[in-house]
């Protein structure tokens, strides 16, 4: 193994322990965080969009998510038990956001409709998923503990929002392929799927939990 190898691996190893060990929201941020980044580069770079479309192809994101944040906790809201249903809702929504990057990297071979897809699900999907583990940390939390819960909840996220990046470009530039960096993000999210399954710590609650209202 080379040592520029060994340095790269060196690298990426302790961040993915790291974003691992925080859980759901680690997975979520970390693949969204990929996602978002390497959208527009990968368009134009491997797909051969123009930039004036790759750019409003990436703001679609962001316009679908804008909906889907509002729709999402809505639905929850009206069920049965709203925390329940927003966790399960999760599930779903990771592995929703699974299919899109497995749509947008597919977008080398079926093309710019591809990333179109892939863009409006990953706003139903990735872009979407604070707005329902919000819900679910304010359903299960009590009175007080909410605000330490919102703080592991975001913290978590945004930790593998910021490690994600530097872990696909490292992927990227160690194979010299899109790829794998597109594999990260993927597994990122079904692994996502099943940190979603235990409840509400799957959001990072550990105490201060109330019965759902």
């Amino acid at each position: 193994m080379g040592t520029s190898l060994r340095a790269r691996l060196r690298f990426l190893l302790p961040l993915l322990v790291l974003a691992t060990a925080c859980g759901g929201p680690a997975m979520e941020g970390s693949d969204d965080g990929g996602l978002t980044t390497y959208l527009v580069l990968f368009a134009h770079e491997r797909v051969g969009m123009d930039e004036r479309l790759a750019g409003p192809q990436f703001a679609l994101v962001g316009l679908v998510a804008i909906a889907s944040r509002v729709a999402w906790p809505m639905v929850a809201e009206r069920a049965a038990l709203p925390a329940e249903s927003g966790l399960a809702m999760l599930r779903r929504v990771a592995l929703a956001a699974a299919g899109a990057v497995t749509v947008i990297a597919l977008a080398t071979v079926l093309g710019a409709p591809a990333l179109w897809a892939g863009a409006v699900l990953a706003g139903l999907s990735s872009a979407s998923w604070n707005a329902l583990a919000m819900l679910v940390v304010v359903r299960t939390s009590a009175p007080e503990a909410v605000a330490g819960a919102s703080a592991r909840v975001q913290g978590a996220f945004f930790l593998g929002l910021t490690v994600s990046p530097l872990v696909f470009g490292a992927l990227t530039d160690l194979g010299g392929s899109y790829p794998y960096g597109w594999a990260w993000t993927g597994l990122c999210f079904l692994a996502a799927w099943p940190l979603l399954r235990h409840g509400p710590a799957a959001v990072g609650l550990r105490r201060g939990r109330r019965r759902p209202r």
